[in-house]
């Protein structure tokens, strides 16, 4: 049996020494788990930690935080007698700074940069500093400097400004001992001055007296002379009078004279315009014929004629204005070539039915071997007959007028023999619609202008008796009618 007993106490032990191993196993492992517990939290309050001491300073810069802190604040250990940490130097040296731009111990860097920006305007905005150097966006040390710069030059400025004063100072004073010298002496020569006029006044007053006496002797001629040339005066006044009304008189009688001259005008449309100047004395069937003007008559190749039968005569002038009737004649001449009695002609117009004779009479109203007919041409001429009126070929028209012998008027007068009017006015007719625009309303006014114009110069030569004829009769009577054309 004891064996059977040795065999249940070697397996109690087992068991035994089984449960301990397991309850130590057990053990170790809540000890490990524990353990790796304490060991994340001791890690997460280490990347806390360190993700703190980044935001102060970044961990690259630890290895040299001893030069970076002696940067800061040389003088750190000396104000605490141990190292400071980097903040500590950090904020040592803002305070240092903040104090040293605002003078306060406690101020704050905002404080400090407020003063700056607002010394920097005032500086900008001071009149006396306008001259001074400021770099823009320069430091405090730069700003000083050029106000130290401009404080020696402004310094200079004023040493020599007191240097200049006083030079000038000591020429005013040079200056106002001359003046005082200057003083004294004309000082003295008033004093002189003064007994010279005080002589001067007793020689005068004698002299004065004199003088008056002759003075009213004088005044009296001169009062005797002054009535006398009163009343030549007034004598001439009257004269001059009588004058002015003889010559009002005068004046009148002579318009009143020229007014009869005007009315008794003699019969310029007979005497002038039916006036015979040339007449044919041979003819040829070349289209040759010859007057009888020479060298002595004062004509001119070029010169045109009208040639009318010597049994009709040279026609009335009529109504000269009228587009009708027209003075035609047989033929219309030119001459070619002057001889000493005689000139040759070339015919350049014939009438049908007629033929040149001897003895026909030849016309041009602007010739005539005595005298110069004055001629006033108003208007706008069609001289090449195209239909169309200008105002330059009233040239054309004057041109031909002096060339053969005549003279151009400026205005309508007693001495104007003919008239020559262009084509009349016409106004153009418009609705009262049409009227309401601007432009044919001035439209309308200038040509209402120039008819009434045109009128007024034909009423003028009518009231002096001057003839009046329009282009086409006047180069009927001048034998230019056709020529004109070419």
């Amino acid at each position: 049996m004891p064996p059977i007993q040795q065999q249940q106490t070697s397996r109690g032990g087992l068991i035994t020494a089984l449960v301990i191993t397991i309850v130590m196993l057990i053990g170790c492992m809540v000890w490990a788990v524990m353990t790796n517990a304490d060991l994340t939290k001791i890690q997460n309050d280490h990347k806390t930690q360190a993700a703190k001491y980044e935001t102060i300073i970044p961990s690259g810069m630890l290895a040299d935080a001893d030069n970076i802190r002696i940067g800061f604040s040389p003088s750190a250990d000396q104000v605490r007698g141990r190292p400071l940490t980097l903040v500590e130097a950090g904020i040592e040296q803002r305070n240092a700074l903040v104090k040293l731009i605002t003078g306060k111990a406690n101020g704050t860097e905002k404080e400090a940069n407020d003063a700056v920006v607002a010394i920097m305007a005032k500086l900008k905005a001071n009149k006396a500093l306008e001259g001074a150097s400021l770099p823009q966006g320069a430091g405090l040390v730069d700003v000083i400097d050029a106000l130290a710069s401009r404080s020696t030059t402004d310094s200079d400025a004023v040493a020599k400004a007191k240097a200049d004063a006083a030079t000038a100072q000591k020429s005013l004073e040079a200056a106002n001992e001359a003046h005082k010298a200057e003083l004294a002496k004309r000082d003295a020569a008033i004093e002189e001055l003064k007994m010279a006029n005080q002589t001067l006044v007793t020689t005068t007053t004698a002299a004065q007296a004199e003088a008056t006496k002759q003075v009213a002797d004088q005044t009296k001629v001169a009062n005797d002379a002054t009535q006398k040339m009163g009343e030549m005066q007034a004598a001439q006044v009257t004269e001059l009078q009588n004058r002015d009304r003889a010559y009002a008189e005068l004046s009148r009688k002579y318009d009143a004279a020229l007014g009869k001259i005007a009315q008794v005008r003699p019969n310029i449309k007979e005497a002038m315009i039916r006036n015979v100047d040339a007449v044919i004395t041979q003819t040829s069937p070349d289209s040759i014929c010859y007057i009888n003007l020479g060298f002595g008559d004062h004509v001119n190749p070029g010169t045109t004629f009208e040639v009318y039968a010597k049994e009709d005569g040279v026609p009335k002038l009529a109504d000269g204005t009228d587009t009708l009737n027209m003075p035609k004649g047989k033929a219309s001449i030119e001459i070619i070539s002057v001889g000493q009695n005689s000139s040759q002609c070339r015919v350049i117009r014939t009438t049908t039915g007629t033929t040149l004779t001897q003895g026909d009479l030849c016309v041009n109203i602007v010739y005539d071997k005595n005298i110069k007919p004055y001629f006033f041409i108003y208007g706008k001429f069609d001289m090449d007959q195209n239909g169309v009126a200008t105002d330059g070929e009233a040239e054309i028209l004057k041109n031909l007028v002096t060339r053969w012998g005549g003279k151009i008027s400026d205005k309508i007068s007693i001495e104007t023999d003919f008239v020559v009017l262009g084509k009349e006015p016409t106004i153009p007719v418009f609705t009262p619609e049409e009227l309401a625009q601007p432009i044919l309303k001035q439209k309308a006014d200038e040509a209402k202008a120039q008819l009434d114009a045109y009128n007024k110069i034909r009423d003028e030569a009518v009231s002096l008796h001057i003839p009046v004829m329009n282009q086409n009769r006047f180069l009927y009577y001048t034998g230019y009618f056709d020529a004109a054309k070419k």
